[in-house]
């Protein structure tokens, strides 16, 4: 995981398992960094960083959606 993670910092924390520490301009940047590791996330605080996963989450359901086109 460390290699892809640039300017944060990784603990292990076992098998299969860290912690990563990293800072962003915007909690939705944020998210969308961790997103991009292809590993399940559990944020741990704060409150507007699980907020942003939940805007990122709509976003791509939408953007998932054939029907959901501009005109």
């Amino acid at each position: 995981m460390a290699p892809f993670v640039e300017d944060g910092v990784v603990e292990d924390l076992g098998p299969d398992k860290c912690s990563v520490e990293v800072g962003s301009w915007s909690w939705t940047a944020l998210a969308s960094l961790l997103g991009r590791l292809e590993a399940d996330v559990h944020v741990l605080h704060p409150q507007e960083l699980r907020l942003a996963f939940g805007e990122l989450a709509q976003r791509f359901q939408r953007a998932s959606d054939p029907g959901d086109r501009p005109d």
